[in-house]
């Protein structure tokens, strides 16, 4: 069986600021929208959460005289955040957040139809057993992508599609689709994981056993590790190596129980040779990075691969 991992970034509608000609130009943006919607959590609204509230807010324009800029959109769902009073500036009206009940949004663009259909034409290209992707919308979006667009240009559907929402409010879940016999038999999400620091995982590390046809039980640990595109460096890389411990953690505890067949794949974020990606590719490790592993290994019964390229890897088993 051939199993493949692919970031689709998307396949019908993607956040405008991760859709700009660099990731620079739309970093800011992420990193404002992160500390707004960080600051309305706050149980009482200080001067100073009100202040920076206002401030990020007038760097949108729209966003505090009309609650729309062009990234970024305030949803006012009970009470208003922003009172706006004739001849008086703006001012952030409630004194907590059990005052109000609301968030901030990205806004987001339709995908070219052409960029779409291009993504489809990559996963026939490779043609895998079971498809491990990243970055999309939610399972109903991957469902009529699987149903509509793959068949249009050529590609036959998968049999099973699966996609666990994770803890990234942008629509970029990770999920599976699985074919040619391959059945999801079970699955397991980890968006409640947490250690010291707190939640572990910026999306997911989705579990699904695969039933092969062959009767094997193969289990993919589905990630998508923190970006380098925004936020502090070492702080980034630190997230990813937490991410990193957890998901051995949990592959060692899963081999415990006896599964032969683990792969953890998906976008890892990080070249291998780093050392937030240690805990799966050294220190000790018993995984095997996937272009190291015998395309007869899920035959024999015995797999451990780890893979983390950018975009459209696979492996043959």
């Amino acid at each position: 069986m051939r199993l493949a991992t692919f970031n689709v970034e998307n396949m019908f509608e993607r956040v405008k600021a991760m859709a700009l000609d660099t990731w620079a130009e739309g970093k800011p943006v992420l990193e404002d929208h992160a500390r707004l919607n960080e600051l309305i959590q706050e149980p009482a609204y200080s001067a100073a959460v009100k202040t920076e509230l206002l401030t990020i807010m007038k760097r949108h324009t729209g966003l505090l005289t009309r609650g729309v800029s062009r990234f970024v959109r305030l949803r006012d769902i009970r009470g208003k955040l922003v009172r706006r009073s004739p001849g008086k500036p703006a001012e952030i009206a409630p004194s907590g957040r059990a005052d109000w009940i609301g968030w901030f949004d990205l806004e987001k663009d339709a995908v070219k139809e052409t960029a779409t259909e291009n993504t489809a034409r990559v996963i026939g290209l490779v043609d895998p057993d079971v498809l491990c992707v990243m970055e999309a919308e939610n399972r109903i979006t991957l469902k009529r992508f699987n149903d509509d667009v793959l068949s249009k240009v050529g590609v036959a559907p998968f049999d099973h599609v699966m996609l666990i929402d994770g803890n990234d409010d942008r629509g970029i879940d990770v999920g599976i689709l699985a074919t040619r016999g391959c059945r999801i038999t079970r699955m397991l999400s980890h968006v409640d994981d947490t250690d010291a620091q707190g939640t572990i995982f910026s999306r997911d590390c989705a579990e699904y056993e695969i039933t092969t046809p062959l009767g094997n039980k193969l289990l993919l640990l589905v990630n998508h590790f923190k970006s380098k595109g925004y936020g502090k460096a070492a702080e980034s890389a630190a997230k990813r190596l937490r991410q990193a411990k957890r998901v051995r953690e949990i592959y060692q505890a899963r081999s415990t129980e006896g599964y032969d067949l683990i792969a953890v794949v998906g976008d890892l974020n990080e070249n291998p040779t780093e050392p937030p990606l240690d805990p799966l590719l050294r220190d000790g490790r018993t995984l095997r990075t996937s272009w190291r592993t015998p395309s007869s290994a899920v035959t024999a019964g015995k797999a451990r691969t780890a893979t983390g390229q950018r975009r459209g890897s696979w492996t043959t088993f």
